[in-house]
C-alpha cells in the first residue's frame, strides 16, 4: 500500500534533543533508481537515531533568510530570498578611549627559592562592534533596503604573538558579552607567561607582533559553481508514493538499499522549494578577524600597569614591572617629539615623558638670577655679595657671590607649552590642559665641571635647593656660589661690574642626568646678569570694592607687560604695552571676564633702572679707616597712602650689634628723621659701619610716625620693628599696612 511522506512526523521528531526512528526494511525489494541496479534481498530491519541538528539541518533552513557569499568580499551581501535585505560583518575594535580598553594587573602569588616574590596577574581587554563606516553610510543612503548584521556563534577571542619566523604565543581570552562589548579576561598564573606577555605588549618596537584573534561561524549560502545533480535519494524521498513513517509501518527505499547504516549525503529540498541545485546550505561557515597592532606602550599608557597589595591598594609600575630582572625595566623618562608646532618662545629645549606618572620633564633654555621674597613681600635679585677682609694683608681678602638661580619660564611660557603639549598627545587619552603636569630637571650632571672663569673664580658651588616658591609650578630652584674670588686683585670688583653690564653676560652650560634611554644628559645654560631676572613679580588683583582689576608690580623693577592669555583662549597683544613701575600697581581692561582671573598669565619683561643697578652687589670699597659704605633700601606698598589718608611718614633707622649685650654699644649707626612723602617710593638710607662690623652679622631696628592728611588726627607713633639679620634679605625694608600697624576703621 503507497502513501505519502509524513513530513509533519518529522518535524515533530525534530523536537526532541534525541529520538529513536525506526526503519523496517522489507525481506525483499525489487524497485531500481536511474543509475542504480541492485537489488537487496531478506536484509533484516535496523534501527537509526538521528540527533536535533541533523534534523533542524534537513528541515528548518527550507527557505529561511540568509547572506549569499560569492567568494568576493563585500561591504554587504545580498539575501538569499529577499532582494531587500542586505547583510553585514561587524567590525571589532578595541573599545575608546584606549586607556580604557586594556588592564595589566599583579600581585604576589609566592616565593621562589631564593625567597623572592613570584607574581602572577591578569589582563583584560574591552572589545566593541558595530557596524563599518561604509555600511553606515549606505544604510543612510539605502532606506529601501534593510541592513541586518550577520550573527556570529561560538565566539572565541585570543591575544597572539607571532613573530616573523612564524613562532607564535597563544594567550586564551575568557569571554564575558554586555550587548556590543565584550570583555576578555586572561589569567597569568605562572610568572613565566606574565613576563613573557608584558615583554610583548609593553613595548611599542613589538606591536606589529601583537594582534587580537577572533574565531566564529555563521549561517549562510554559497553560490556552486555551476548546475549539479541532487543526490537520488532528494530527488525519491519527496515522491508522492512514498509509504508514511509510522508506527510498525514498512516503507521502499528505493536504489540502493540501506547496508547497516543510513547515508545522508545532503539536504532534502522540497519540490515547491526555492532552492536550486545552484546554491549549498553552510550552517556553520568559518569567521576569523584580527585586530592587529594590540599594544600599549608603557611609558604612553602608564597607568594600565598596576600592582595589586594584600589589601587591595593599587600601585603603578609602568615601565619598571616589579617582576623579572632588570632587563624588563624600562627608562624613566621617555623623550617626547613635538609633531605638530614648535617649542619656540617656550622658553623649552627639550621634553620628556615621566613612564611613572605620565608627567612632562622639560628642560629650560636658560637658568637666571631669581626673585627672592624679602622682608613685606617685596621681590628683588637674588644676588648677594659676602667678603672676608684679611685686614693685616689686603691681598688676601676674597669675596663670595651667592646667586639663587631658576628656570627662566614665565607662567605665560608654560601655559603656551601645556597648550603645545596638549596638541601632541593622543585625542584617544581624553586629556584637558589640566591633566598636563609639568616636571623640571632635579639631578646635576657632574657639577664639578661647571666653570665660568676659573682664573678668577677658583672655587664654584652648585646644588639643587628644592621648590621655587616664585616661579612657575613644578619649578625648583639652584644654590650657586662663587667662592675665594680675589679682591685684593680686583676680580671681585670686575664680576661685580659685569653682572651690572647689559652686555656683561656671564655664561655656563648646565648638565642634567635624566633616566632615559636617549638623551641621558640634556643641557640647559646658566645666564648671570642682573638685566636678565626670573620669577613672578606680576599680581593680577581684583579690587574688593569694584570690578577694577589691578596689575601690581612686586619688584623694584619697571615691568613691561606686552600680552596675555588665559588657558581657554590664544594669546593677544596689549597694544601699547602696559607697564607698571616698581612697587605701583595699574587697572587694566585687558580681563572682561573676572573668572579668568586664575587662569590668566601675562607675558613681560623686566627693566633694570641705572640707580637700582647701583645698588645691587655694591662693591666693598675700603679706605685708611676700614670703614664701609652701604645702603638700605626702604619702600611702601602701593596704595596705602590713599587706603588710609597718610600725609607723610617718618622713618628713623638704627643699625646694631644684635649680640652686644649693653645697649649703650650695641649701636653702630643711626640716621636722622627721614620723610616719605610718596606713596610707593623707593628711598635708599646710606650708612657708614666698619669693615670688622660690616662683615659680621649686623642687625636693623626701625621706627615710624604715620601723619594724616586730617589734621585733626593725631600722628600715629608705632612701636620699633627689628630685623634679625637684614642683609639675609637683602638690605630691604617694605612698610606695609601690618608692620605700620593700619587698620581700616
Amino acid at each position: 500500500m503507497n502513501t505519502r511522506f509524513d513530513f509533519g512526523f518529522l518535524a515533530k521528531a525534530a523536537t526532541a534533543v534525541t529520538r529513536q526512528v525506526k526503519i523496517n526494511l522489507p525481506a525483499s525489494q525489487g524497485v531500481t533508481e536511474a543509475g542504480s541496479h541492485d537489488v537487496q534481498t531478506g536484509i533484516p530491519g535496523k534501527e537509526m537515531s538521528f540527533n536535533q541538528a541533523i534534523l533542524s539541518h534537513v528541515f528548518f533552513n527550507v527557505g529561511r533568510n540568509g547572506p549569499v557569499f560569492t567568494g568576493d568580499a563585500a561591504v554587504f551581501y545580498n539575501d538569499r530570498f529577499d532582494a531587500n535585505k542586505k547583510w553585514y560583518f561587524p567590525k571589532f575594535s578595541l573599545q575608546p578611549p584606549l586607556q580604557n580598553s586594556f588592564l595589566l594587573t599583579c600581585w604576589i602569588s609566592g616565593v621562589d627559592k631564593d625567597a623572592n616574590s613570584t607574581y602572577s596577574g591578569e589582563v583584560t581587554f574591552v572589545v566593541q562592534k558595530n557596524a563599518p563606516a561604509e555600511v553606515v553610510t549606505e544604510i543612510q543612503n539605502n532606506s529601501a533596503a534593510t541592513f541586518t548584521e550577520i550573527p556570529l556563534n561560538n565566539l572565541s577571542f585570543n591575544f597572539a604573538v607571532t613573530l616573523t619566523d612564524n613562532t607564535s604565543l597563544s594567550f586564551p581570552c575568557s569571554l564575558v558579552q554586555d550587548k556590543n562589548n565584550f570583555t576578555l579576561t586572561i589569567k597569568l598564573d605562572q610568572q613565566d607567561g606574565l613576563i613573557r606577555f608584558y615583554k610583548f605588549i609593553s613595548n611599542p618596537v613589538n606591536a606589529t607582533f601583537c594582534s587580537l584573534k577572533i574565531s566564529g561561524s555563521y549561517f549562510g549560502y554559497t553560490q556552486k559553481p555551476g548546475a549539479s545533480t541532487s543526490p537520488i535519494y532528494s530527488q525519491a524521498l519527496f515522491k508522492g508514493d512514498l509509504q508514511s513513517f509510522g508506527a510498525g509501518a514498512t516503507a521502499f527505499f528505493p536504489g540502493r538499499a540501506a547496508r547497516g547504516r543510513f547515508v545522508w549525503r545532503g539536504r532534502p529540498v522540497p519540490a515547491d522549494s526555492n532552492e536550486t541545485p545552484d546554491y549549498t546550505t553552510n550552517d556553520a561557515m568559518p569567521f576569523t578577524k584580527d585586530i592587529v597592532n594590540v599594544n600599549f606602550d608603557c611609558h604612553a599608557f602608564p597607568n594600565n600597569y598596576q600592582t595589586k597589595g594584600p589589601d587591595n591598594s593599587v600601585s603603578i609600575f609602568a615601565c619598571k614591572p616589579p617582576f623579572g630582572d632588570s632587563s624588563l625595566a624600562k627608562n624613566e623618562y621617555n623623550k617626547f617629539h613635538i609633531l605638530n608646532g614648535s617649542l619656540a618662545g617656550t622658553g623649552v629645549s627639550d621634553v620628556y615623558i615621566n613612564v611613572y606618572n605620565g608627567n612632562y620633564l622639560v628642560i629650560p633654555e636658560h637658568y637666571e638670577i631669581a626673585l627672592d621674597e624679602t622682608d613685606g613681600n617685596a621681590l628683588i635679585p637674588a644676588a648677594y655679595l659676602f667678603t672676608k677682609i684679611d685686614v693685616d694683608n689686603i691681598s688676601n681678602s676674597v669675596a663670595m657671590f651667592k646667586f639663587n638661580i631658576a628656570p627662566a619660564i614665565s607662567g605665560f611660557q608654560l601655559l603656551l607649552l601645556k597648550k603645545l603639549l596638549l596638541q601632541n598627545t593622543p585625542a584617544s587619552l581624553n586629556k584637558t590642559l589640566d591633566d598636563i603636569f609639568i616636571e623640571f630637571p632635579a639631578k646635576i650632571h657632574q657639577p664639578e665641571s661647571i666653570q665660568f672663569n676659573k682664573d678668577q673664580i677658583p672655587n664654584i658651588e652648585i646644588a639643587t635647593m628644592g621648590a621655587y616658591a616664585h616661579g612657575v609650578k613644578g619649578c625648583n630652584f639652584l644654590s650657586l656660589e662663587f667662592q675665594n674670588v680675589n679682591i685684593g686683585n680686583g676680580n671681585a670688583a670686575l664680576i661685580a661690574n659685569r653682572l651690572k653690564q647689559s652686555e656683561g653676560k656671564m655664561i655656563e652650560n648646565i648638565v642634567f642626568d635624566v633616566d632615559s634611554d636617549t638623551d641621558a644628559n640634556p643641557q640647559a645654560s646658566i645666564l648671570l646678569s642682573l638685566e636678565n631676572v626670573t620669577g613672578n613679580g606680576l599680581e593680577i588683583r581684583q579690587a574688593t570694592d569694584s570690578n577694577l582689576v589691578y596689575l601690581i608690580n612686586k619688584t623694584l623693577f619697571t615691568i613691561s607687560a606686552s600680552s596675555l592669555a588665559d588657558k581657554n583662549d590664544d594669546p593677544k597683544s596689549l597694544v601699547p604695552a602696559v607697564s607698571i613701575t616698581h612697587n605701583q600697581a595699574v587697572s587694566t581692561t585687558a580681563i572682561s571676564d573676572l573668572t579668568e582671573i586664575p587662569f590668566t598669565e601675562f607675558q613681560y619683561t623686566y627693566q633694570l633702572g641705572s640707580d637700582y643697578r647701583n645698588k645691587i652687589l655694591n662693591e666693598i670699597r675700603t679706605d685708611a679707616g676700614q670703614v664701609v659704605k652701604d645702603d638700605v633700601i626702604v619702600t611702601n606698598n602701593t596704595g596705602l597712602f590713599a587706603l588710609y589718608n597718610i600725609d607723610h611718614i617718618d622713618f628713623i633707622l638704627a643699625i646694631v650689634n644684635p649680640v652686644e649685650p649693653d645697649p649703650a654699644k650695641a649701636v653702630l649707626y643711626t640716621t636722622n628723621v627721614i620723610s616719605l612723602t610718596t606713596d610707593g617710593a623707593v628711598t635708599f638710607v646710606d650708612f657708614v659701619l666698619p669693615v670688622v662690623s660690616y662683615l659680621s652679622k649686623w642687625a636693623v631696628v626701625y621706627s615710624t610716625v604715620i601723619h594724616f592728611t586730617d589734621n585733626t588726627v593725631q600722628p600715629q607713633q608705632n612701636d620699633p620693628q627689628h630685623i634679625e639679620d637684614i642683609n639675609s634679605v637683602g638690605k630691604l625694608i617694605n612698610l606695609t599696612a601690618s608692620n605700620l600697624n593700619l587698620h581700616k576703621s
